[in-house]
């Protein structure tokens, strides 16, 4: 009876850290997508109010924990000249 007991524990166990595991990658994913996404309407609501793009990185860096190379990343990727 013990040994029954012990083998569905660690299958429980094993089946709640694989769930646990799921969840936080798509926690991780879906707030990395939903980041770009807000920063890429952010580049481009300024471009269409013809903000200067040292105004939309000084937005990016107080709203955002990025380094400056991945707002160069992003300013170069969406910034429509």
């Amino acid at each position: 009876m013990a040994s029954i007991l012990s083998e569905f524990d660690e299958v429980g166990y094993k089946e709640m850290i694989r769930e646990e595991a799921y969840e936080d990658a798509y926690e991780e994913a879906y707030g990395k997508a939903y980041g770009e996404g807000e920063i890429s309407g952010m580049i481009k609501l300024a471009q269409n109010l013809n903000l200067p793009k040292s105004q939309i990185i000084t937005m990016i860096k107080q709203n955002y924990n990025l380094s400056d190379e991945k707002i160069s990343e992003y300013m170069q990727e969406l910034w429509k000249d």
